[in-house]
C-alpha cells in the first residue's frame, strides 16, 4: 500500500544574501578577526566536501544545457539545524552524506557558531545576512533541547505560526582549467571563475570537481595583470532534493518504508523528512554582486495515501456559503476540458 507523507511539524530554514559593490578599497582583509578552530577548520572542510558532493551529484541529474546554482552553505545550514532533532541510524546517515562523520554534534554545532559570527560583519564593503529559523505548527509539542540547540548554535528564529567592478584579481593557469578570483570591498569575498580548455571539457569538469582539486586551484591562484571579460548575467535555480540528498546516502533521514528517528525533535515520534528544497538567486553586473538562497527542510509524519478523483465526465457544479446552507451558483458542465 502507497503512503503520503503530510508536512505539519517543522520547517528548518537556512537563507543567506550576500550584496558586494564596488572595487576594492584601500582596505585589505588578509586574516580573519581570529584563528578559526580546530573544530571550525573540520566544519569548513566538510561544509566543501558536501559541497561538491552535492554540485556534482545535480549536475548528473540535471539536462546538460540548463544552468545551475546552488547555495551548499544554505543547504548544509538548515540540515545541520535538522540533524540536532535526530538519533541513532537516522542521524548516523545525515552526518554521513554531509560529510560530518567523525564530528560529535556539540563540534558541528559549535562550528556553525563559531563559521557564523566570523562571517557576519567580516567585510564593511559586503553586506552578509544570514537568517535562519524554525517553524512549527500551533499545537505541536516540539523537543525543547532541539529548539534551544538552533537558537544558540544558529541563531534560528524559532516560532509557532498559525500554519563593484572587481580587479585585480587573481587567477591561474593549469591543470586544463584557467581560474579567475575576482575579489569585492576589502578582498575577504570573491567570486571564483573556473573556465574548461573548451566548451566541451564543462561535463568532466564537473564531475572531478573534489576538495582537493579545489584547494590545489585556491593555493595556485597569483597576481599580477590581467583583463578579465565577462558578462552580466542572472540565474534562478529551484530544486526539490530529496532525491538527490537521498543518493549522497541521507535515504534513512526521509520518509518511507524503514524506521526514523527524530525523537530530540519531535519526542511522540513518527516523524521524518518529508522535503528540502533550495533555491537560490544570482545577479552579476557592471557594479557587483548579489546573490540569494533559501533552504528548507519540512518534517512531517506519514498519512494514508490520498483517493484520487478525476473529473472527465459531464458533472455539476455549485458554489454555496457552507454555514448557512445558501446555494449561490449551480451549474452543469457536459464537456470537461481533459486533464
Amino acid at each position: 500500500m502507497s503512503r503520503a507523507f503530510r508536512p505539519f511539524l517543522v520547517l528548518a530554514m537556512s537563507a543567506l544574501a550576500a550584496s558586494c559593490r564596488g572595487s576594492p578599497t584601500t582596505l585589505s582583509i588578509t586574516t580573519l578577526p581570529r584563528a578559526l578552530t580546530a573544530g571550525e577548520q573540520q566544519l569548513v572542510a566538510a561544509d566543501n566536501r558536501f559541497a561538491f558532493r552535492l554540485f556534482r551529484e545535480i549536475a548528473r541529474r540535471e539536462a546538460a544545457d540548463r544552468n545551475l546554482f546552488i547555495s551548499p552553505l544554505s543547504v548544509g545550514m538548515a540540515l545541520g539545524m535538522t540533524v540536532n532533532g535526530a538519533s541513532g541510524a537516522t542521524r548516523d546517515s545525515m552526518l554521513r552524506a554531509l560529510e560530518l562523520t567523525g564530528l560529535s554534534m556539540d563540534e558541528v554545532n559549535r562550528g556553525y557558531r563559531g563559521v557564523i559570527d566570523l562571517l557576519r560583519g567580516l567585510d564593511p564593503a559586503v553586506a552578509f545576512t544570514l537568517a535562519n529559523s524554525i517553524w512549527y505548527r500551533t499545537g505541536i509539542t516540539v523537543g525543547q533541547t532541539f529548539l534551544d540547540d538552533t537558537r544558540t548554535y544558529f541563531d534560528a528564529d524559532v516560532r509557532a505560526l498559525d500554519f563593484a567592478s572587481p580587479a585585480p584579481a587573481r587567477y591561474f593557469f593549469g591543470d586544463g582549467v584557467t581560474v579567475v578570483d575576482l575579489p569585492y570591498g576589502g578582498r575577504a569575498w570573491s567570486m571564483t571563475i573556473v573556465l574548461p580548455q573548451t566548451a566541451a571539457d564543462i561535463d568532466s569538469l564537473v564531475a572531478g570537481l573534489t576538495q582537493d582539486r579545489w584547494d590545489g586551484w585556491m593555493a595556485a591562484l597569483d597576481t599580477g595583470g590581467i583583463i578579465v571579460t565577462m558578462p552580466k548575467f542572472t540565474l534562478r535555480y529551484d530544486l526539490e532534493m530529496t532525491s538527490v540528498l537521498s543518493a549522497l546516502g541521507m535515504r534513512e533521514a526521509f520518509c518511507g518504508p524503514w524506521p526514523t528517528d527524530f525523537s530530540r525533535l519531535y519526542p511522540l515520534g513518527g516523524v521524518c523528512i518529508t522535503k528540502v528544497r533550495h533555491k537560490t538567486f544570482v545577479d552579476v553586473y557592471e557594479e557587483g554582486t548579489e546573490a540569494a538562497a533559501v533552504t528548507s527542510v519540512e518534517v512531517g509524519a506519514p498519512s494514508a495515501s490520498p483517493v484520487r478523483v478525476v473529473v472527465d465526465r459531464p458533472f455539476l457544479v455549485a458554489i454555496r456559503e457552507r454555514l448557512t446552507g445558501a446555494v449561490l451558483f449551480l451549474g452543469r458542465v457536459m464537456n470537461p476540458p481533459a486533464g
